[in-house]
């Protein structure tokens, strides 16, 4: 029987009509990914499923005593509360329920959060550690149904990674909101799209959905020139997806493909087919070098280092993205490498002809009580002047950013998070950069402006350091990661967000849960770090705390290293692969037989000996690499079987 069976749905907020006869069902252990665009009812929905919020008309009727746990997006606490209070369901009145669970559950979830002290008071806790709390709260509450409203928002990438395989895990119904697309992939069994005021179910994980809304549009007849390449990358990744490799799944996919070669993703309804950023200042020879860089920042006199020694030197073109855990310091880095605060020692150096754009994470350069079409114009008027010195209406401008005429008129206040960002790239875009600094630009985005930005930042002819906990974002975009420890070290690696997993594993650091650095992530430093004395007692702390809880109650069988994007990439063209590299023999022993011949010399002989050596080396590598990543790729699906089977 379902929890949950819903029907006639209507919901109307302000003119605007968010379902109109929409309909909904949720089986007992199911998980539901909820997409949709920014203002389709996403979040009204689940506040209305909450009983926080009523529906205009029709009927929801859950089953009898089943009990509904809902996580906001930001939710509110007495200020006087504890974390822990939080986690145990006591933090909104004196006259909360009895705890329903016990200290040290509790204490040991908010470890694995990334709060490894639950004695803070919410007054004294930044907005991101108040929320890790409310999914604490919620994770522990016993719930036979958790409604989470963008849960991947403002945590990092490792307690991300730690929350889905749980989440994954869970005996209790879960209706998700994420525009996380690796989340929505591992723990999703069903999409459910909110678009033209209806609720449209697609069975499957998000790479399903991802097949079947293309091939629903190719069938509708979609127009997606504009789209095209965007579309086929978007497949490209699902085809690489462990679940669509049974010979259904991938005859659909391939069905799709095929078919959605001229469409969209997404269809018509989307006004922009690109997002408007463009290199428009010449990079110089010297772009940023960093020489044995000191950042940090410093209160009551005390410096507080998130970086001890960096040396970097950003190449033309290349995009970096910052990694670590919240309170490692990545916006502390971040704003010392754009010159917007001072390193504490060391060298920093701007090349003269480079020009930076930053946009931190507060979105701040907006006026609210503007409209949206003076923002982007301060001088007033319907042109706009360019950096290369021409002009462009107002209309046409916001049109590239996805902003229809009907909304210029329209004071900034009443846009959403991911229209405001819209909004200020397309204001600080009038400036001549090179240089593109983007702190978690990911926040508060729909999928489809997600799109758009990937695919604007890949066309970007400058320069990109971005802060970003969206793993999808990162393994597209970035040419190298810079990883922060949250202890003052950092690395570089080569390749995105995927390639370094692949060496943690490797390594054997595999996915460890997080914990900020010294407990001191306070309000206004949610990416600040601590002086390195207390360090190694909170870290001691946070991993007694879980080896105890994972002591008390034994997690389920640990996940196997998952193939990341590029392995599953080079195993999709495995036979192009040893092709080449089996030619690359063949022409290496006809290059030696040539050579010898014709009676070459002994350095042509042993230059031709040493070309075949390596060539056959390389395909000897080829094979070995073929098998190990199969196996990989079958262990990794042998345990997201087992997962989905013992959950069920």
């Amino acid at each position: 029987m379902p929890l949950l069976t819903a029907h006639g749905l209507h919901k109307r907020w302000g003119t605007r009509v968010l379902l109109n006869a929409a309909a909904l069902h949720l089986e007992p252990g199911e998980k539901i990914g909820v997409v949709g665009e920014n203002g389709t009812g996403k979040t009204t929905l689940l506040r209305c499923l909450a009983g926080l919020d009523t529906f205009d008309e029709g009927e929801a009727a859950w089953r009898r005593q089943t009990r509904v746990a809902l996580l906001e997006q930001h939710p509110r606490f007495r200020p006087d509360a504890t974390l822990l209070d939080v986690a145990r369901g006591l933090g909104r009145s004196a006259a909360d329920a009895a705890a329903r669970a016990e200290d040290y559950e509790a204490a040991a979830t908010l470890g694995a959060l990334g709060l490894p002290e639950p004695d803070v008071r919410v007054d004294n806790a930044s907005g991101g550690m108040v929320r890790r709390a409310a999914i604490a709260e919620v994770l522990l509450s016993g719930a036979d149904v958790l409604l989470l409203d963008e849960p991947t928002n403002h945590l990092d990438i490792e307690t991300i990674a730690w929350l889905e395989t749980h989440v994954a895990g869970l005996s209790a119904a879960v209706l998700v909101v994420s525009h996380d697309r690796y989340f929505l992939d591992v723990v999703a069994d069903r999409i459910v799209e909110v678009e033209g005021a209806q609720l449209h179910s697609w069975p499957g994980r998000f790479a399903d959905y991802l097949a079947g809304r293309a091939e629903a549009d190719a069938l509708a007849g979609r127009d997606a020139h504009k789209r095209k390449q965007q579309w086929k990358t978007e497949l490209a990744w699902l085809r690489r997806s462990p679940a669509a490799r049974t010979t259904k799944s991938q005859a659909r996919i391939d069905r799709a493909l095929s078919l959605g070669e001229e469409v969209a993703a997404d269809g018509p309804r989307l006004r922009a087919a690109t997002l408007g950023i463009e290199g428009t200042a010449r990079l110089g020879k010297t772009v940023l070098e960093a020489h044995d860089l000191r950042a940090g920042y410093a209160t009551d006199g005390e410096a507080h280092v998130v970086v001890t020694s960096l040396t970097l030197a950003l190449k033309r073109g290349e995009r970096i993205g910052l990694l670590g855990p919240n309170g490692a310091g990545k916006s502390t880095l971040l704003r010392t490498l754009t010159g917007e605060q001072a390193p504490l020692s060391g060298t920093l150096v701007h090349g003269e002809a480079t020009r930076i754009v930053s946009i931190g994470q507060d979105r701040a350069g907006l006026d609210a009580s503007e409209t949206v079409r003076r923002a982007a114009s301060p001088l007033g008027g319907d042109f706009i002047p360019l950096p290369d010195g021409g002009k462009r209406h107002v209309t046409s401008y916001l049109a590239a950013f996805g902003f229809a005429p009907e909304v210029l008129d329209q004071p900034v206040s009443t846009l959403s998070g991911g229209q405001r960002f819209r909004l200020l790239l397309a204001r600080r875009m009038l400036e001549p950069v090179n240089l593109l600094a983007l702190d978690e630009p990911t926040n508060d985005l729909d999928l489809h402006t997600l799109r758009l930005l990937e695919d604007a930042l890949l066309s970007f002819a400058g320069c990109l350091l971005l802060v970003s906990h969206d793993r999808f974002l990162l393994d597209r975009v970035c040419d190298r990661v810079l990883v922060l420890n949250g202890r003052g070290g950092c690395e570089l690696h080569a390749g995105g967000y995927s390639d370094w997993r692949e060496r943690q594993d490797r390594a054997g650091q595999g996915r460890k849960a997080p914990s900020v650095a010294g407990g001191q992530e306070t309000a206004g430093q949610a990416d600040g770090a601590v002086a390195s004395g207390a360090e190694a007692a909170t870290d001691a702390e946070a991993t007694t705390a879980r080896d105890a809880h994972a002591a008390d109650a034994p997690p389920p069988q640990a996940a196997p290293p998952k193939p990341t994007l590029a392995e599953d990439a080079w195993l999709d063209e495995v036979e192009a692969h040893i092709e080449r590299a089996e030619q690359d023999v063949a022409d290496a022993e006809a290059a030696l037989a040539t050579a010898a011949a014709q009676q070459a010399d002994h350095g042509a002989l042993m230059a031709a000996s040493e070309v075949l050596a390596g060539a056959t080396t390389a395909r000897d590598g080829a094979y070995a690499r073929w098998q190990s990543l199969e196996d990989k790729r079958k262990a990794w699906q042998a345990w997201r079987a087992a997962q989905r089977g013992g959950r069920r």
